[in-house]
């Protein structure tokens, strides 16, 4: 894990004690996510990922591969144990290897207030995410933002750039677990083939979710 990934936990308690932002200020913070979606059409980038109690005294590490499409579409692939997250457009499904389950939600329920909408979804960042704050840490740009969706499961989101790239997020959901996540080896706008968005659940596997 990175220096820098390791600072978010502080810049996430600095943004939840500070002062609120004048209107250019939280103009600039929604400026600097626009920028970094504008033209964004596919992202390949290789990722660790922690999650914490709100305590700091458990961690689950992770890592793996993500793929983006927008809009709507992502592939989040954990290497061990292996699991994975496909978002088809319609549905979200969750593969889990080890307990032989398929669960499945619907998408556009599922992604409301979460980092996933606002890496695949479209529109002004402004229509779903209310900016709480933004500043600059040496070469890091960070954005905190907050659901404007009352039931959302998180509560805050903090996006940290270093230049062009975006470099990790910092997500608190409503039972104060936290879950930093590293983003490397990001490559922008590759050709993704249309079968990493589809998934059928494999045969032995107990399926689990919403009707539809």
């Amino acid at each position: 894990m990175s220096r820098k990934l390791g600072l978010l936990s502080s810049w996430l308690l600095f943004c939840l004690m500070a002062a609120p932002l004048k209107a250019d200020e939280l103009a600039a913070g929604r400026a600097r996510v626009q920028q970094y979606l504008q033209g964004l059409v596919t992202l390949k980038a290789d990722f660790e990922q922690v999650v914490s109690n709100s305590s700091f005294t458990k961690e689950k590490r992770s890592k793996g591969v993500l793929y983006i499409k927008r809009p709507g579409l992502f592939r989040w692939e954990y290497s061990e144990p292996h699991q994975l997250i496909v978002a088809d457009g319609e549905t979200i499904w969750l593969f889990d290897e080890e307990l032989k389950q398929v669960s499945f939600r619907d998408q556009q329920k599922a992604l409301r207030g979460t980092p996933a909408q606002i890496l695949t979804g479209t529109g002004p960042i402004e229509n779903f995410f209310t900016v709480k704050g933004s500043g600059k840490d040496q070469e890091l740009d960070w954005v905190d933002l907050v659901p404007t969706w009352p039931e959302a499961e998180f509560t805050r989101i903090i996006l940290v750039f270093e230049g062009k790239e975006l470099l990790s997020l910092e997500s608190r959901d409503t039972y104060g677990q936290i879950t930093r996540i590293h983003l490397s080896a990001q490559q922008r706008n590759l050709k993704l083939d249309d079968k990493l968005f589809k998934f059928k659940p494999p045969s032995g596997f107990d399926v689990l979710g919403e009707s539809h």
